[in-house]
């Protein structure tokens, strides 16, 4: 009987925050010997698919992007729910009164708002999504699915905090240092699209496999009864996970399979 395995990208199988944007060759050869084998391999992630495209081609079967608002199986899109401009219209105002950097998120775009130019190659090198996809003026899409908010300093990031950590609706996903945090709502996060996932892969959630790190894989550990955290996850994420792995990022993933069986 196939299975579905569910892997976070940022801090899971990347080690992104340290500027790594490649797969081992030993961790892709153990995704693909997944799939070729009649499992269904997912990318779990708040990334878009400009950045799948562009750094992760031709590995995976399944894409759950931008926490869980587009959803990709065997190339047939299965969930598109962007933001409606009236959504949008409201998220500016209230982020803008309180002076808050941030981004719209689109597949192959970004727009951003509150943030100097300056910052464009930052951005890019954050996104890794190709020279033009943070834009400071009309973006290119006309879709957009998630939030990040920008940070100048860690100062600019507690002062943002204090003003969203009541808020019930939103999760904030941040590290110490990173520039940038993504938002998941209430609603509109990515183990919302796993059920939807599974029906139409017709694999009992039995059958189901997460990897993570973060903040906004716990809704997704909270739901799948085989989950693994690297050893770098955070400490919420691992008291919620059935296998902690004592390796960082992409080696913790394949602990995480040979526990399992898988590799």
């Amino acid at each position: 009987m196939r299975k579905i395995f569910l892997f976070d990208i940022d801090g899971s199988i990347l080690d992104t925050a340290n500027g790594d944007f490649t797969l081992s060759p030993k961790l892709i050869n153990s995704i693909k010997t997944l799939r070729n084998t009649g499992n269904i391999t997912a990318v779990c992630t708040a990334r878009p698919k400009q950045f799948v495209n562009l750094n992760l081609p031709d590995i995976f079967n399944c894409y759950i992007l931008l926490n869980g608002s587009y959803v990709e199986v065997d190339n047939t899109i299965l969930i598109d729910e962007p933001f409606s401009s009236g959504s949008i219209n409201k998220i500016k105002h209230h982020f803008n009164s309180l002076n808050i950097s941030y981004i719209f998120i689109g597949n192959y775009s970004c727009q951003t708002y509150n943030i100097s130019s300056k910052y464009k190659d930052i951005l890019n090198r954050i996104y890794m999504a190709g020279e033009t996809y943070t834009q400071f003026s009309k973006a290119n899409d006309n879709k957009f699915y998630a939030i990040d908010l920008f940070f100048e300093n860690n100062f600019e990031y507690n002062r943002v905090y204090s003003y969203l950590r009541s808020d019930k609706r939103i999760t904030i996903n941040h590290f110490q240092g990173d520039y940038t945090a993504d938002i998941s709502f209430v609603g509109k996060n990515k183990s919302l699209a796993i059920p939807r996932v599974l029906e139409y892969y017709g694999i009992d959630i039995a059958d189901s496999f997460a990897f993570g790190d973060s903040m906004n894989d716990l809704d997704v550990f909270k739901l799948v009864p085989n989950t693994c955290a690297v050893a770098n996850a955070i400490p919420l994420l691992k008291e919620n996970a059935s296998y902690v792995s004592s390796q960082r990022v992409g080696d913790g993933i394949l602990d995480g399979l040979k526990f399992w069986g898988y590799c």
